[in-house]
């Protein structure tokens, strides 16, 4: 007994302290970061901390709490995080937001809603800005799931699961845009939604967009018998990425209302896999926005694994770090430093460096334990040889990022950087030439004897033209 009470002692200790960065088009919220945190275990109190006033609050939710006894359903103010603390946390009711509120997070909660309130799992309207909704399990809403409307921007809905238990009629799961007379929508309606995963009975609206700039990527659709998945509305775009449609019906079906209007997705040659299912018959493929944002588009094929383990309020943490920015490397004799950008992941744990002779391929890590600091010397080059590095970033869960950006160093002479011993090379070695300066020949002084002369030479010769 006391071995299984400390066990689920740790597990709700790290559960509850897991942090997920925010990405997409929402990746400025921090919602209540800084704040008090609370714990709340009542309708009552949840109010009490998400309502009266912007003020920062992390306000973690144990238990399951019915909504009905306040109205059923709250209005989030602005820089609040509300999290769950364990898988099983519950919220039975409607979570909306005040108007023109900013900076919200809501993670790792079971959410539906099938009597109150509008009868929504989560309402992002009027207004609202830089919203990131992660690893929630969302179900059994009598109206929409999450529905984002009303001129609201900058969101990321990622990591979710939805579904149904019953077929009632109106299973509509996410709705961006709710009339194609709220032109208001225009420029708005910003939606990054990845390794979501719409399963039992989800019928449309997987997303169903008007107006907005959506962003859809590494999505695991297996909702059979469904109508159709991506409603393609009024003046839109819509970039489809990545994307696995498991035995459905419509991977996407155009609502626009006249040519003037149509919406525009493209989804050709971005890695969408269907699976016991076609290509719709209408299906133009158009030009569509770059997204303003770093990302990690996966196979496709292996988005049905990596989201049925990830995505839900119990999914595991399967969330790659950022890269690392802004590598460089400045090469002496037999060394190479290496310096980049700190990564502002929260859950970050250290950095690996590799290195390659071959630009793009053939890494291998260089340090045997994780580093914590963003800068690492490399002292087992020689000096005939150019070395190509990336470095990778780790999180918690041993997650690790994607590659940097490649750079390369190790050939002595080579102080231009373009990977030859050159005539410009030789031209910079002249500056160097007798110098009697330790601080100004440290990066070319082979023997360390603070002075450049034939030894340098002879080595920087051997290199000529490498």
């Amino acid at each position: 007994m006391k071995r299984t009470f400390l066990l689920c002692t740790i597990l709700l200790f790290c559960f509850s302290s897991e942090i997920f960065a925010a990405d997409g088009f929402g990746r400025c919220a921090t919602g209540g970061a800084g704040g008090s945190i609370v714990t709340v275990s009542t309708a009552a109190d949840l109010k009490r901390y998400v309502e009266p006033n912007d003020s920062r609050y992390i306000v973690q939710v144990t238990g399951t709490l019915d909504l009905g006894s306040i109205g059923g359903g709250v209005a989030i103010r602005s820089h609040k995080t509300i999290k769950g603390i364990s898988p099983g946390t519950t919220i039975i009711g409607r979570l909306g937001f005040r108007d023109d509120a900013n900076n919200v997070i809501i993670e790792r909660l079971n959410i539906t809603n099938p009597k109150y309130n509008e009868k929504d799992g989560i309402s992002v309207k009027e207004r609202v800005k830089n919203v990131f909704i992660t690893h929630c399990t969302v179900y059994d809403c009598c109206d929409g799931m999450i529905d984002i409307t009303g001129a609201s921007d900058y969101v990321t809905v990622s990591w979710c699961k939805f579904y149904y238990t019953n077929a009632h009629d109106h299973r509509f799961v996410d709705l961006i845009g709710a009339s194609d007379s709220d032109t208001g929508d225009a420029g708005k309606l910003q939606i990054t939604m990845h390794h979501n995963w719409w399963s039992t009975l989800c019928k449309e609206r997987m997303p169903r967009v008007r107006f907005g700039k959506v962003h859809i990527y590494n999505n695991y659709y297996d909702s059979s018998g469904n109508n159709y998945c991506v409603g393609v509305g009024n003046d839109c775009n819509i970039l489809l990425e990545g994307n696995y449609f498991n035995s459905i019906s419509n991977a996407w079906k155009n609502y626009s209302t006249s040519p003037e209007h149509q919406g525009k997705i493209h989804w050709q040659s971005t890695g969408n896999i269907f699976y016991n299912c076609s290509t719709p018959s209408w299906a133009p493929d158009s030009v569509v926005f770059t997204p303003p944002y770093t990302y990690t588009r996966e196979s496709g094929y292996n988005v049905p694994a990596r989201v049925m383990s990830g995505a839900g309020a119990d999914g595991n943490d399967l969330e790659f770090p950022s890269s690392p920015t802004n590598l460089s490397a400045s090469a002496g004799y037999a060394i190479v430093k290496l310096d980049w950008n700190n990564n502002s992941d929260s859950d970050l744990v250290g950095y690996n460096v590799y290195r390659s002779t071959t630009s793009g391929s053939g890494y291998s890590k260089l340090n045997s334990s994780l580093l914590s600091d963003s800068n690492y010397i490399d002292s087992n080059v020689p000096h005939d040889t150019t070395f190509y590095y990336v470095v990778t970033a780790q999180d918690t869960s041993s997650n690790n990022s994607g590659y940097s950006n490649e750079v390369f160093g190790g050939l002595y002479g080579d102080f231009t950087g373009n990977g030859i011993v050159e005539m410009n090379d030789f031209v910079d070695f002249l500056d160097f030439w007798l110098l009697n300066d330790c601080n100004q020949t440290a990066d070319a002084d082979i023997d360390e004897n603070c002075i450049i002369n034939f030894q340098e030479f002879a080595v920087m010769a051997e290199n000529w033209l490498k």
